[in-house]
């Protein structure tokens, strides 16, 4: 179970034994002395995250093979002690690092939840441990995405602060979770073969099955591609591979979509964030869209002035045909769902400040 102890370490040998655990025995996880080294099965294995899994590296964590749930103990256990712990998880795209985290959250909750006597601790603590696991539903919505190499992609890094509490039976105190380094560009664009992050297409999904959200947010044709009435991804430029509508290049959203926006639903309500939250952010996602759809034109330039530009002020396409919308109802669309003014919108789109004063 502990490459340490080969009496060659090098890459070929490391690969060659991964590779024969996982495919002659199903052991996922094999230990490097301290380190655990996680294969990705890239299929579900029976038992190997059941609670009865987690109660044996509870009880016995170094007689059992090794597993997250073991280093998740150890750890949990050296808190316990009083000794800080740190764990990263790395790994390349698909190397399965998000399920880890969950894992490693949900055995720490599941210890947690058993503290003081079965009681979870304080209902500080009760709350804390259930927020922990319902902040991974929203991060995935607005963080996680599509790629060539993984359909849930974090397209950020974390950082997630946990405090145990010892004199309460070892339960969570305090939690803080950083993000940093979110790829904004995927907002605008994305690869062919891959998709924008999920809450574009789990709100479509959404929309598709209520009729009244989907005229809240005006979310039917015409657009880029897109026939009136209609509602397809390709609607929208910004989920268009390159930003090209009309390309093929749109990601179609699915049954999956829909149920990842339940359960995003359901955490949000978990985190004390209920269905008026949920709405504004609705309406922040479907004028993020909206906005991809607003194209631009060069403005008639006055004497002494340079040519500036504006939102496109004629159609440049019928609907349906791929080479263009209504880029004017596009930015009405999305200034009302931002509760502003459209000339306002268009004003900060086209104009710049140089120090105080405009510059179009």
């Amino acid at each position: 179970h502990d490459l340490a102890k080969l009496s060659t370490l090098n890459e070929d040998t490391v690969v060659r034994v991964l590779k024969g655990r996982i495919q002659d025995q199903e052991m996922v996880y094999t230990r490097v002395h301290r380190l655990l080294v996680a294969v990705n099965p890239l299929r579900a294995i029976l038992g190997l995250y059941s609670p009865e899994r987690m109660r044996l590296h509870t009880d016995d964590p170094d007689a059992n093979p090794p597993h997250v749930f073991e280093v998740a103990a150890a750890c949990y256990r050296r808190v316990l002690e009083g000794v800080d712990q740190v764990v990263v998880i790395t790994g390349e795209s698909g190397a399965g690092k998000t399920e880890s985290t969950k894992l490693w959250l949900r055995h720490l909750v599941t210890r947690s939840a058993s503290a003081a006597g079965g009681g979870g601790g304080s209902s500080r603590a009760v709350q804390i441990q259930a927020a922990l696991l319902a902040c991974n539903p929203v991060l995935e919505s607005y963080g996680n995405a599509a790629t060539t190499r993984n359909h849930n992609s974090s397209r950020f890094g974390k950082w997630i602060e946990v405090g145990i509490d010892a004199a309460d039976g070892g339960a969570v105190r305090s939690a803080r979770l950083t993000s940093y380094l979110l790829e904004r560009s995927r907002v605008t664009g994305h690869a062919a073969g891959e998709r924008g992050f999920h809450a574009f297409y789990q709100l479509l999904a959404a929309a598709a099955q209520d009729a009244e959200l989907c005229a809240r947010l005006r979310l039917t044709g015409p657009g880029p591609g897109l026939a009136a009435g209609s509602l397809s991804a390709a609607g929208f430029r910004y989920l268009c591979a390159g930003g090209d509508a009309g390309s093929g290049g749109a990601a179609a959203f699915g049954p999956a979509d829909l149920e990842r926006r339940v359960a995003c639903a359901s955490a949000l309500e978990t985190l004390g964030l209920g269905p008026p939250e949920l709405s504004a952010l609705d309406s922040i996602t479907a004028a993020v869209l909206h906005l991809g759809n607003v194209t631009f034109e060069t403005a008639e330039a006055g004497d002494h002035e340079d040519a500036g530009s504006r939102v496109q002020q004629q159609q440049q396409g019928a609907p349906g045909d791929g080479q263009g919308g209504d880029a004017q109802a596009s930015l009405e669309a999305a200034a009302e769902l931002l509760g502003v003014d459209p000339s306002t919108l268009e004003d900060t789109l086209t104009v710049r400040l140089v120090g105080r004063f405009p510059a179009v």
